[in-house]
């Protein structure tokens, strides 16, 4: 049954607060992209991916579903930092960049939903999160989050291993977001910040295949090894 959790897997988030000073974020990210300084940011990081312009944030992966909401699991060695602690943002002349940042999450994502499609979209470094609001669906009007930064793929697709070979073509976002809805609905509750949005029965029953279940497993002080880092 697509709801049943799927026995014995788990997702390791290590610890859910990142080291204060970032200095595990530039040891570990450096050998698989560049650090730049910038006047508005600091310092971000570039996968080396990036460089192409067909290159996005969350699309070489899939999605999941934790107790803490829609998770995302990369297959992009930096994946275990850039898509659970800081945000994304688009640098003219330059393009994606990270900008670190200090709490685990799930995902930092804007959601929107239609009858036909399922988008999301990665939050910039002014979505800063606050404990008592959370961020839910003004989140594109509020941060300003166009078209061209959503990923939409048809919702019986959703739950692809390789989210990626599904997304649609950008040029038809500005049609598909007056088709969809924005439904973001990021809280803090028991200690954890948990990434809601679209139903998940609904996209399991619309799928053409069950989306997995997983339980989150903290463990704290973990060595993230360079040859293994999806550990």
């Amino acid at each position: 049954h697509p709801s049943s959790p799927v026995s014995g897997r788990t997702i390791d988030t290590s610890d859910n607060e990142a080291p204060a000073d970032y200095s595990m974020f530039y040891r570990k990210l450096e050998p698989h992209g560049e650090w730049r300084e910038t006047s508005n940011y600091g310092y971000v990081w570039q996968p080396r991916e990036a460089q192409s312009l067909n290159w996005r944030p969350y699309t070489n992966g899939r999605w999941v579903y934790t107790e803490a909401g829609w998770t995302w699991i990369s297959e992009e060695p930096c994946g275990w930092a850039t898509y659970h602690y800081g945000r994304w943002t688009r640098l003219r002349h330059i393009g994606w960049v990270w900008v670190p940042g200090d709490e685990w999450a799930p995902a930092w994502v804007s959601w929107r939903t239609g009858n036909d499609y399922v988008g999301w979209a990665p939050l910039p470094p002014e979505a800063r999160f606050d404990r008592r609001s959370g961020i839910h669906n003004w989140a594109d009007n509020y941060y300003d989050i166009g078209p061209d930064q959503y990923a939409f793929v048809r919702t019986n697709e959703f739950g692809l291993q390789r989210v990626d070979r599904a997304v649609l073509p950008t040029d038809r976002n500005v049609t598909i977001i007056n088709e969809t809805t924005n439904v973001t609905n990021i809280s803090y509750t028991t200690a954890t910040i948990v990434n809601q949005g679209p139903s998940y029965d609904e996209l399991s029953r619309r799928g053409a295949r069950p989306i997995e279940r997983l339980r989150l497993e903290r463990q704290v002080n973990v060595n993230i090894s360079l040859d293994n880092p999806r550990s």
